[in-house]
């Protein structure tokens, strides 16, 4: 064996024992690098479209919000400081509507997402979900009214050919006599024309007022759960039209009083009859 033979040996027989897996490692790394990269890839893309989702989602119910708000806006500028506090008057100035409102289809347990990131979670829920309840039960009321409403003004209009009325008015907001409304309709009908009549126009005020804080305070719900840049992406409701603010005051008062002896009950009680802050 020559010196060279000799040395060659020698030097492969003192090579580091991780010489020989270093392959291996490497190709392992390489595997599980990719691995790593394609799962982190495949969730970034995954939290991505949800987070789209959820934004269309949040856009919707602005819209939904918005366009419920817009309703009720233009139920109450049709009798806005045109009521006194007689509710027999109040019943007359308030004119039938022809066209019907839609009622909300949203589903308050959509928000779950919203509503379990923010600190005060449950009462923006409770809030939500007694908003949607109450405007569809608002729709449901005036339904009923501009049914009563239409059938008392047909009966009542059998007063003009007798010369039988004191009336005041064109079309369909006139102020009748009490004694000729309750004679021609009967106390139950009367009764429950005002009675309609004061719960729509008290809850749609209530309501008024609501939508137009819950469309503001959203932006902060959907910012403390989804982010500053995230919530940049939901719809943003603003409102400084003048007289749009003035709808936000509630009309005159009914005189309770006067309700309290038609319908035989203490003030205090009709009084709360027509008290709104909560579901319905």
């Amino acid at each position: 064996m020559t010196n060279e033979q000799l040395f060659l040996l020698l030097a492969s027989s003192n090579k580091e024992w991780w010489q020989d897996l270093l392959p291996f490692a490497t190709a392992t790394f390489s595997v599980a690098l990719g691995a790593l990269t394609a799962t982190y890839v495949g969730r970034r893309k995954e939290l991505n479209e949800l987070r789209l989702r959820r934004v269309e989602l949040l856009n919707s119910w602005v819209v939904e919000l918005k366009a419920a708000l817009e309703s009720l806006i233009a139920i109450k500028k049709n009798y806005n400081k045109k009521l006194s506090s007689s509710p027999y008057q109040r019943f007359g100035m308030v004119r039938q509507f022809f066209t019907e409102t839609p009622r909300m289809e949203l589903n308050p347990n959509n928000l779950s997402f919203v509503i379990a990131g923010n600190s005060s979670g449950g009462a923006d829920f409770s809030r939500i979900s007694a908003l949607v309840q109450n405007f569809n039960h608002l729709v449901g009321i005036w339904n009923m009214r501009d049914k009563v409403h239409g059938e008392s003004l047909k009966r009542l209009s059998v007063g003009f050919r007798d010369g039988d009325i004191v009336a005041r008015g064109e079309g369909y907001t006139l102020e009748f006599d009490v004694e000729y409304f309750e004679r021609v309709l009967g106390q139950m009908d009367s009764r429950r024309g005002v009675d309609l009549t004061e719960r729509c126009v008290t809850m749609t005020d209530f309501l008024i007022v609501e939508l137009n804080e819950v469309l503001r305070q959203f932006p902060n719900m959907v910012e403390g759960v989804m982010g500053r840049v995230a919530a940049r992406e939901v719809l943003k409701y603003k409102n400084v039209d003048y007289k749009f603010l003035a709808l936000l005051e509630p009309c005159m008062a009914v005189d309770y009083e006067e309700l309290g002896a038609l319908y035989a009950l203490d003030v205090d009680v009709v009084r709360e009859m027509y008290s709104y802050s909560g579901a319905a």
